[in-house]
């Protein structure tokens, strides 16, 4: 079973010597809420008492609080894309230090798990804090990756996770949802004086809601630079060229790499989802699970992440 609280331990002592202030979160205090001031407050406790519990379909919960350090702020506060690249970049240093050094996969990139940080006399030199470790696990194997819990927060998680392939979740997943960070943002605005009206009909909007439908839509959506540009970075606000520049370098990178180009097909998908045509493998390509460019990528991903 994860404990945040023991991973935290893991990554403090792992990281405390490593130069990485403030862009990761240091546990001060945390354990398991007692009920009576004896049992633990768990999903087992309080439902005990039903016949037959167990056998109904209720994940196990355990009841912890937690007391981390620095204290951040929201990227509601940013001022300009400038900014929020900062803040991104720093919140990816701190995750590529919790995989390569502590063996711990985040799996829920997201805009509310990054905190801005400002240290300084002015507070005005940015790092991103990257929080939230309930949905990671460590990768040496204790606690295998893929299976049916899907982890993470719509609209930026990874298309493997939304359709729950029978694939390890890797740095690849949590790379991607960055992509669909940076693609969110920059649709929608950093700033509040940026904001678009969230009803909007724009393509992006697909990503948030129906886990199939957001799967579906972001395999299309990814599938090639043209259909990228068409559907996602032409509805960015004008003024975010630098997020724009970042989006396309990420997109190229996760869905264009040499050998498994590409997005399309499920072989999964229901025979009459009027969105099979778009998606679906052209005459010359094998209709087998094998072809999905996914599981293809799956077996780059070394290559593929940065280091």
């Amino acid at each position: 079973m994860r404990n945040e609280i023991g991973l935290l331990r893991t990554v403090h002592e792992t990281l405390k010597d490593r130069q990485l202030d403030f862009i990761y979160p240091k546990l001060e205090v945390g354990g398991t809420v007692k009920l009576n001031g004896a049992t633990d407050d768990t999903t087992a406790a309080i439902l005990n008492t039903l016949d037959k519990w167990e056998t109904l379909k209720i994940p196990f919960r355990v009841h912890r609080r937690i007391v981390t350090t620095p204290v951040g702020h929201s990227m509601k506060v940013l001022a300009d894309e400038n900014e929020l690249v900062i803040v991104l970049a720093e919140a990816m240093r701190c995750h590529q230090a919790l995989v390569n050094d502590c063996g711990i996969l985040h799996r829920d990139i997201s805009l509310g798990n990054i905190l801005i940080v400002g240290t300084g006399p002015n507070h005005d030199e940015l790092h991103g804090l990257l929080i939230d470790l309930d949905s990671a696990i460590r990768t040496d194997g204790v606690e295998r990756t893929a299976g049916a819990e899907r982890s993470g927060t719509l609209p930026y998680m990874s298309i493997a996770n939304l359709e729950n392939l029978d694939m390890d979740r890797t740095a690849l997943d949590d790379w991607e949802s960055l992509l669909y960070v940076v693609c969110w943002v920059a649709t929608y605005g950093v700033v509040s004086e940026d904001r678009r009206d969230p009803n909007d009909d724009i393509a992006i909007k697909l990503w948030n809601g129906d886990e199939a439908k957001a799967a579906r839509a972001k395999r299309g959506h990814m599938h090639s630079s043209d259909v990228f540009e068409d559907d996602i970075t032409k509805d960015f606000l004008p003024q975010y060229k630098l997020l724009k520049f970042l989006a396309e370098g990420l997109h190229k990178r996760l869905f264009l790499y040499p050998g498994c180009e590409g997005s399309r097909f499920n072989s999964t998908m229901d025979e009459d989802d009027p969105l099979l045509n778009l998606l679906k493998p052209s005459k010359n390509e094998k209709s087998l699970p094998s072809s999905d460019p996914l599981l293809k990528r799956s077996k780059h991903a070394n290559e593929i992440c940065f280091q």
